[in-house]
């Protein structure tokens, strides 16, 4: 944890951060915006705000949205960006890697996880659609290839535009999903849902992005 949190905050309170709004203008200042996907926001930094405020004493304001914005032309001082690979135009910094679980709530099947593939697929199936169009984006069909299962994959019995909203009908045990395993990893700490399967499908990378002119850019390095 130690790590992820250097990278995030970039020892902040030691650093001059310029990009503050009309209530924290001038020297001094110890506001930061983040910029970080919805999902993220909500299954993974929600969890970790305390400890983060409590171990660097900053004021961080997170603004939420899937879409990535430009750190040119606002005044976010970070983004945190779910990719393959950084795209060249500002600094990268690999956070960790992703990959894509079968996942769902405890009383949705009988017996204890593993289950075989066969097994699995057999459940009522949630399906999240990726705003991403990538041939990557994971998919039941895309789990069924991967683990090389001879049963015909289930109908999906439900589907939702937003990947909160996919991982909370998984806790409410109404489906099986796929799920990012960091998006996750409190629910399933909490016992709200269980793996189902080892097998999973390669994620993306989540990474910190910041101008490469920003004042905290050695301590990344």
């Amino acid at each position: 944890m130690a790590r992820i949190l250097e990278l995030l905050i970039f020892d902040a309170d030691r650093v001059d951060v310029r990009h503050c709004d009309a209530k924290g203008v001038g020297a001094g200042c110890d506001r930061r915006v983040e910029r970080v996907q919805m999902a993220f926001a909500s299954r993974w930094l929600m969890s970790r705000l305390q400890r983060l405020r409590a171990e660097t004493g900053l004021n961080i304001t997170v603004e939420a949205a899937d879409l990535p914005v430009n750190l040119h032309a606002s005044n976010i001082n970070m983004a945190i960006r779910y990719a393959h690979q950084p795209d060249g135009k500002a600094q990268w910094q690999k956070l960790f890697s992703d990959a894509i679980i079968p996942v769902c709530a405890p009383d949705l099947f009988a017996g204890s996880p593993p289950l075989t593939p066969q097994g699995l697929l057999a459940l009522p199936l949630l399906h999240y659609r990726w705003k991403s169009t990538s041939s990557k984006a994971p998919s039941w069909e895309r789990w069924h290839a991967h683990a090389g299962a001879k049963a015909v994959c289930s109908t999906i019995n439900q589907s939702f535009s937003e990947e909160i909203h996919a991982i909370d009908a998984a806790v409410n045990g109404q489906v099986a999903a796929l799920a990012s395993q960091h998006l996750v990893s409190d629910v399933l700490k909490a016992g709200q849902l269980v793996q189902l399967s080892d097998i999973a499908l390669p994620g993306l990378s989540y990474w910190a992005v910041f101008l490469a002119s920003h004042p905290a850019k050695a301590r990344l390095l």
